[in-house]
């Protein structure tokens, strides 16, 4: 005997609410998609291009930061004050460059003035800084006196060099020595005076 199967189709109410769950869902999804934000890694190759002219901001000299007036992103104008350094050490590297620019000026004067055989005269702005000004004086002295000590046995040596050119001339020209000893005794001499022109010009 055969089994008849019978097939029972949902009825409306039935196909009505599965509408009404489904509905109800997607609008669920939708107002997730519009409130909720889903963080999404995303890998890709791309060319940055900036649309202007880039400036790397540095520091000249490191420190300590005490203040910092912009953040990253902001816009900014040439002249604006974008961050502070603690003023100590940069005061204190402004002083070793001032103290290094007045030492070379007084070092200057000094040597132009051994060039010109004149005392140095020093600006008045180097008397804010006295004992560069008196570290100095004390190189000229030494030197000038080092140099007049040379210069005087160079002219000691000169002279005598000179008396001997003088005497072996006066025995040449009476046949008593050769003419080789003579010009020994030129060469004498101008080896001393070379000596005082590197002399002069060391100095």
């Amino acid at each position: 005997m055969k089994r008849i199967q019978t097939v029972t189709r949902p009825t409306l109410i039935e196909r009505m609410s599965l509408i009404w769950v489904l509905l109800f869902f997607v609008v669920l999804l939708l107002i997730f998609a519009a409130v909720f934000q889903i963080d999404q890694a995303v890998r890709a190759q791309g060319q940055v291009i900036a649309g202007s002219r880039t400036q790397v901001i540095q520091a000249m000299d490191g420190g300590m930061l005490v203040a910092l007036h912009v953040r990253e992103g902001d816009t900014v104008k040439a002249g604006q004050k974008l961050a502070e350094l603690e003023p100590e050490r940069a005061q204190a590297s402004f002083s070793q460059t001032q103290a290094e620019v007045a030492s070379r000026s007084i070092a200057i004067v000094r040597a132009r003035a051994e060039l010109t055989g004149q005392v140095p005269q020093f600006e008045d702005e180097h008397l804010a800084w006295p004992s560069l000004i008196e570290a100095q004086r004390g190189v000229y002295s030494q030197r000038k006196r080092s140099l007049d000590e040379e210069l005087s046995n160079l002219s000691t040596g000169l002279k005598l060099a000179q008396e001997e050119l003088a005497m072996t001339q006066r025995l040449l020209a009476n046949g008593d020595i050769s003419r080789t000893e003579v010009m020994r005794a030129e060469r004498q001499v101008l080896d001393v005076q070379a000596k005082m022109s590197s002399a002069r010009n060391k100095y």
